[in-house]
């Protein structure tokens, strides 16, 4: 999961170093302008994405007005003057402003010829770059690799900027081929080219680690950061190598830097899109990953105040539900431990089927434990960092585990009489899991959020040694023998084994009462 997400936050273009002031987002020509090309006015085309992967709409169909997206980033809205001079299919739009801001005017004026020479030209370098932008955007990426080779391949002079788009282009379409060794040499050839290209060195940095080569990876990832001290997903990428080889304190330096850049940047925690929020992974990332490295660097205050900065930003709901990923869709009351059992949605009727067979079900989890038969899986989250934990499922992804359910045949029916259970599996939903969770001593489970806000997680403890607990939110709480904890999972939790003997219970997943 790491791997993935280093690779995410690689790949993806830096929206600061794309829109702040003083950088060039496409073509040849001075670095000193600052603007976009836009899809001409009066165009037929109703959409277009550029070479650095920002992608402009036409908005309301208004002929002069166009929705600007910057990759993982705000989305802003400019209005071309009536008074603006094309090329065509393409509009140069020096940006009057600063980023980011929710709207702006742009003030266009290409009389000069100083604005004329930014435009493009029409030589085989440039002719390459749209056929490959084109390619990737149909997702042949065949065709983008033998674009950016024939672009390369021509013999006539160009910038060194035309030359490291091609590079890149080229190794865009080598990593996803997974050629990863040609695809490092194009990125290399990239940054000789164009030693400040505002891609190349997060991708480089993930491709040497993809092939095991951890000292240039971050070699490349410092660099990055040096050329672009203004991008906060270089920093975070950083962290992430530094993470690896144990050095917290680096890690910590870097994501703390990236939260300076995003607060310097003026980056909000949302945008607005059709009237909707929409929280950009800037900030969610950032706060996400410094507050889990300060709890692995032993500063629990240090993290409690970093989730209490991303619920004061907005960038998640509530204090202690610190997940970017939780749809707004669902945001069920603040109750992260449901122990109220007069509470009119409170599942009583579930709660009084599990403990009303406890001692059948206790049973037949005792005789699993010993059975030869079963293999458990262990925690394939890893969100454990010490001790072991593993797990007997019952229901995964929204399937009964048939196989399974024939070793412990009564604790099977019992789950079958669960109505939120069969929906699930009529439906094949990912939110419900049923499995017996075994503990074993010395085990610490790191703080982590559930995927979703719309279940509730139901404990029902059947071992219980001394000397178990677990933090949901700011209460801790420990189990009961045959006593159902319950308890909303989105927020976050974290569990402590410090007894001597193995913690067993059975969770069952329902839906949240008020959904």
């Amino acid at each position: 999961l790491k791997m993935k997400l280093l690779i995410m936050l690689s790949i993806a273009a830096s929206a600061l170093a794309i829109g702040a002031p003083g950088v060039r987002v496409w073509g040849a020509g001075s670095d000193e302008a600052n603007g976009l090309y836009l899809p001409a006015r009066g165009s037929s085309r109703r959409e277009f994405t550029n070479s650095m992967g920002i992608e402009l709409r036409r908005f309301r169909d208004e002929p002069t007005e166009w929705r600007i997206r910057y990759p993982k980033g705000p989305v802003l809205y400019a209005v071309v003057n009536e008074s603006a001079q094309v090329v065509p299919d393409r509009a140069w739009l020096p940006i009057k402003g600063e980023y980011p801001v929710p709207r702006f005017d742009l003030n266009v004026d290409l009389e000069t010829a100083e604005d004329a020479a930014m435009y493009p030209g029409d030589g085989p370098a440039e002719k390459a770059i749209l056929q490959a932008e084109q390619a990737f955007s149909m997702g042949d990426h065949p065709a983008v690799l033998d674009h950016a080779l024939q672009g390369l391949a021509t013999e006539e002079e160009m910038s060194p900027k035309l030359r490291a788009q091609l590079e890149f282009n080229a190794a865009k379409a080598l990593h996803i081929m997974d050629r990863l060794p040609e695809a490092i040499e194009h990125l290399q050839r990239t940054v000789e080219a164009d030693p400040r290209h505002n891609k190349a060195y997060g991708l480089l940095g993930a491709l040497y680690s993809l092939t095991d080569r951890p000292d240039e990876s971050l070699e490349a990832l410092k660099t990055g950061t040096e050329v672009h001290a203004h991008d906060s997903y270089m920093f975070g990428a950083l962290a992430s190598r530094y993470q690896d080889r144990g050095d917290l304190e680096n890690a910590i330096t870097a994501l703390e830097q990236a939260v300076v850049v995003l607060e310097e940047q003026g980056v909000p925690p949302y945008a607005i899109d059709h009237g909707h929020k929409k929280k950009p992974l800037h900030w969610g990332r950032a706060l996400h990953a410094l507050e889990q490295i300060y709890h692995d660097a032993g500063r629990r205050e240090d993290a409690e105040a970093i989730l209490q900065k991303g619920y004061d930003l907005g960038v998640w709901r509530f204090k202690w539900q610190p997940n970017i990923y939780h749809s707004d869709a669902y945001i069920p009351s603040p109750k992260p431990v449901w122990d109220d059992r007069s509470d009119p949605l409170y599942p009583t009727e579930i709660v009084d089927l599990l403990e009303a067979n406890y001692e059948q079900i206790l049973e037949e989890v005792a005789e699993l434990m010993e059975d030869e038969r079963v293999i458990a899986e262990v925690d394939e989250e890893s969100l454990h960092d010490s001790g072991a934990w593993d797990i007997f499922r019952l229901i995964k992804d929204g399937n009964w585990i048939e196989q399974n359910g024939k070793l412990a045949p009564h604790t099977f029916s019992v789950l079958q009489q669960i109505p939120d259970l069969h929906q699930c599996v009529e439906t094949t939903c990912s939110e419900l899991g049923v499995y017996v969770s075994r503990l074993h001593p010395g085990t610490h489970v790191v703080p982590h959020v559930g995927p979703t806000t719309k279940r509730l997680r139901l404990h029902l403890p059947l071992f219980v040694p001394e000397g178990l607990s677990m933090r949901v939110a700011d209460q801790v709480v420990t189990w009961t023998p045959g006593k159902v904890l319950a308890f909303d999972d989105s927020f976050q939790h974290e569990v402590w084994h410090n007894g001597t003997e193995d913690r067993v219970v059975l969770i069952v997943d329902i839906w949240q009462p008020d959904l």
